[in-house]
């Protein structure tokens, strides 16, 4: 062995030696194709970084604990190089403590560990705590607490073995749910939109002693009660009761983060449905005491907006009235931006029309459709409406696929969109019913996909169809008028189902028997 020649002057050299030590079980071949490295190639030396390079490849794949790269030999140009890598861990024996066997079960599943398949890297450790929080999380726990203790495990190399320690907390569930800043809006409208965040049942003569670091809580009083004649609706019955008796058995009561954080973002929707845009929640927290958790949170309702004017402006084949009547938003009408992108058809709708639909009824399938907000004053919001029609586009090609048994002519006589004829929203949608209505294909295969070209104007329909599976028996039988006894039996072939129907009088001595055999339908 020599050393490297004038390490200050750069020479060429060839990796002519190439070897893996350390590796149990990740394969040499696939260190080396990671690390970049192979026999016969060629670096400089000083000045080249095809190890630095190499120790950086490895590392980004998690899979070794530790890398170095020796040379370990030098014969002229020649050298013979080790990589030498520590393995990450492998999980050997585990075991879960302070947790049922059946939750242990579910827990091994949804971590996905396993002897000696596991790689006990960081993102492996923090996988398995992040998991088992969750788990009892939504099971009601508060405060979950999870540790790991890892030690060598003495049956396998280079493994160890794993003690998964739980402290569930305590399992809570949500007494109260409070707002406060909420001036026009009722608190009973903002916790009906909590659809993942619910309060327990309750059935006491002592009310919560429960006291709120954000201010007094306002509970429904019972003069407020009679004053507005609340004991004519249910809605307000329930309210003023709510403190000493609350209903709520087939809803679950634990807390869930990720429902919770969803529930938020639900009440501020519903602020922006009754024209407070600018609400926020400013604060929020969650409280346990005795064993039963209250959700504070802390609201800045802002301003109620209204709509103002709306202009148009680029449309040329409906006039400003035709489009004011399919929008259906007047002066006056309290502000919801959501109203209004699906009165354009920006936001899907279950209303029959709105303007992009009704422009595609006429071809129009590329209209686009933009609501600019032109002046804010005082409580009101005036909008233009941008309109870009494009060009009117025909139907090029009506694709088929998936109709094994169901003749092609069969389905094309359903449709409402044929090649050369203008697109039509309504067209589709009647087509769809349509072919629903047939009965020979899954409802949910019944789903065009218009592919548009907009280089040509033009159109293709693609219709993916699943048909049904035919391979069934139908019995049934019943009573005839009192007297006679009446079957069918049902049995669907390939080209069409046959019945099988037969009748025998109960009156009759000879107990005569007839049947008749005939297709229920013929595709």
């Amino acid at each position: 062995m020599q050393e490297w020649q004038n390490p200050r002057q750069p020479k060429e050299y060839t990796i002519a030696d190439l070897k893996v030590t350390g590796a149990n079980y990740l394969d040499s071949t696939i260190i080396l194709s990671v690390a970049g490295l192979q026999k016969g190639q060629k670096f400089v030396y000083p000045g080249s970084d095809i190890f630095s390079r190499a120790i950086q490849n490895l590392w980004r794949q998690k899979l070794v604990a530790d890398i170095k790269i020796f040379v370990t030999n030098i014969i002229g140009e020649n050298v013979s190089i080790e990589v030498a890598v520590k393995e990450m861990p492998r999980l050997g024996d585990y075991k879960f403590e302070g947790v049922k066997k059946t939750e242990q079960e579910e827990l091994v599943k949804k971590t996905a560990i396993a002897k000696q398949t596991t790689i006990l890297s960081e993102n492996t450790r923090r996988n398995i705590i992040d998991v088992t929080k969750t788990f009892y999380e939504e099971k009601g726990f508060y405060g979950v607490n999870v540790e790991l203790v890892e030690k060598p495990d003495p049956v396998f190399k280079n493994s160890n073995s794993l003690t998964i320690k739980v402290n569930k907390g305590k399992r809570v569930k949500i007494d109260g749910i409070n707002f406060f800043g909420n001036e026009n809006v009722k608190s009973v409208k903002l916790k009906k939109q909590m659809k993942g965040t619910k309060e327990m049942t309750k059935m006491t003569l002592f009310p919560s002693s429960y006291v709120s670091t954000y201010g007094p809580i306002k509970h429904y009083s019972f003069g407020e009660y009679v004053n507005d004649w609340g004991f004519l609706t249910g809605t307000k019955s329930l309210e003023v009761l709510d403190p000493y008796f609350r209903f709520k058995f087939f809803s679950s009561s634990k807390f869930n983060q990720k429902k919770y954080t969803e529930d938020k973002e639900k009440v501020l929707g519903y602020f922006n449905e009754k024209g407070y845009r600018d609400a926020q929640i400013l604060a929020d927290t969650q409280v346990i005491q005795d064993n039963k958790m209250y959700i504070d949170i802390k609201v800045n309702e802002g301003r109620k907006y209204y709509f103002g004017t709306t202009t148009w402006k680029g449309n040329s084949v409906f006039n400003d009235t035709i489009l004011n009547s399919i929008l259906n938003i007047n002066k006056g009408d309290t502000y919801d931006a959501s109203i209004l992108n699906k009165a354009l058809g920006i936001e899907p709708s279950q209303d029959a029309q709105d303007i992009q639909t009704a422009y595609r009824d006429r071809g129009y399938l590329f209209i686009n459709v933009t609501p600019v907000e032109t002046r804010i004053y005082n409580d009101t919001i005036d909008h233009e409406i941008r309109v870009v029609e494009g060009p009117q586009a025909r139907i090029k090609n009506v694709n088929i696929r998936g109709n094994e048994r169901t003749k092609e002519h069969v389905i094309r006589r359903e449709m409402r969109t044929y090649p050369g004829a203008l697109y039509s929203q309504s067209g589709l949608m009647r087509t769809i019913r349509e072919l629903n209505a047939l009965n020979y294909f899954e409802q949910e295969s019944i789903n065009p996909q218009p592919v548009p070209n907009q280089n040509d104007g033009t159109v293709d329909i693609n219709w993916n169809l699943k048909e049904k599976s035919s391979d069934q028996l139908e019995l049934s039988a019943g009573w005839g008028g009192g007297i006679g006894l009446t079957g069918t039996l049902g049995l669907p072939l390939i080209t069409s189902p046959l019945k099988i129907s037969g009748k025998r009088s109960m009156g009759s001595a000879a107990g005569r028997r007839r049947s008749e055999i005939k297709p229920a339908c013929t595709i």
